[in-house]
């Protein structure tokens, strides 16, 4: 559960509205679902396989019990979960299989959905320069390209924890770690 409690540590409380953006098959997500209030609890993945497998895990008691709206990615699903207002979303080990090609639209998504005032946490590995493959499925992105990306949308971006990542497959050093993202304070 090292995880969650990371999450609650930085923010996520009983009554937030939280979105899980890449939940899988809910194996951190059964934790915020137990936690948060009824009906609190978004969970989003590319796959309604992996949402299925989680409603498995979180059996038919807890799903009646606290209704987590489960959705698969799309532009009508981000737009509805940004209608909820949530203050927290958190996107757990979820940017590294992000493709290149993907992570601005990754980050759009993250910025509407926590709009003006709600907060994201988001774990992965990134590099100083370049974005680096280490599978044919992970990359290690450039943290350049990801402030840049998360500041044209309105955001910023401070890192919470950071360290080396293992060097296995990574061709140069990498940095594994956690930051949060927050729409930019508008000048007064």
């Amino acid at each position: 559960m090292g995880a969650f409690n990371l999450l609650t540590k930085n923010g996520l409380t009983e009554d937030s509205v939280c979105v899980d953006y890449g939940c899988g098959t809910l194996r951190i997500g059964v934790h915020a679902i137990k936690y948060l209030e009824r009906d609190a609890y978004w969970g989003f993945d590319l796959d309604e396989a992996f949402l299925d497998k989680g409603r498995e895990l979180i059996g038919a008691q807890l799903y009646a019990e606290k209704a987590p709206h489960l959705r698969v990615i799309s532009p009508a699903s981000i737009t509805e979960a940004a209608a909820a207002k949530p203050t927290f979303l958190f996107s757990i080990s979820v940017m590294i299989h992000v493709h290149p090609n993907e992570l601005g639209q990754y980050f759009q998504n993250i910025m509407t959905i926590i709009g003006d005032s709600g907060r994201a946490i988001v774990s992965g590995k990134w590099s100083n320069n370049e974005t680096r493959s280490y599978s044919q499925l992970s990359w290690a992105h450039s943290m350049t390209s990801i402030r840049d990306l998360v500041l044209e949308r309105g955001g910023e971006i401070r890192i919470l924890q950071e360290g080396d990542a293992p060097q296995e497959n990574l061709r140069g050093p990498v940095r594994k770690g956690v930051f949060s993202i927050t729409k930019k304070a508008s000048p007064c």
